[in-house]
């Protein structure tokens, strides 16, 4: 995952990054996490208790397809880092814009302006 951080017009520093909901889906899908091999376990094995089968292969609906079309693809997280104010406020941006990583810092403000606040913190 690639995080930035830069310098707002308004002086503020932020950081970014790219969060990717069907992404984290599939890694966790990839293994069986019930699985504990018997060499590692300190007491004996028992046996699993459940009655239905494998609720990963019964159909249902994933997380990311229960978000609206515009954030199903991901989104960037804009965290306000700068510790002057005191304020903390955080933002997403969706979709992820193309070349989001290499940018310029002036492309990324521009982001940052449509981003939505998603929450804000006040001292």
């Amino acid at each position: 995952m690639s995080v930035r951080e830069f310098r707002a017009p308004d002086g503020r520093r932020w950081r970014v990054w790219a969060v990717r909901p069907n992404s984290a889906i599939t890694e966790r899908r990839r293994m069986d996490r019930r699985v504990t091999p018997v060499e590692a376990l300190d007491d004996p094995p028992v046996l699993e208790r459940r009655r239905s089968g494998n609720r990963r292969q019964r159909p249902r609906s994933r997380p990311g397809e229960l978000l609206p079309d515009r954030w199903r693809d991901g989104w960037l997280v804009y965290e306000d880092v700068s510790t002057a104010t005191g304020d903390h406020e955080m933002r997403r941006l969706a979709p992820i814009p193309p070349q989001w990583e290499s940018c310029s810092e002036a492309d990324l403000a521009t982001h940052l302006a449509r981003a939505i606040v998603s929450w804000r913190l006040m001292s």
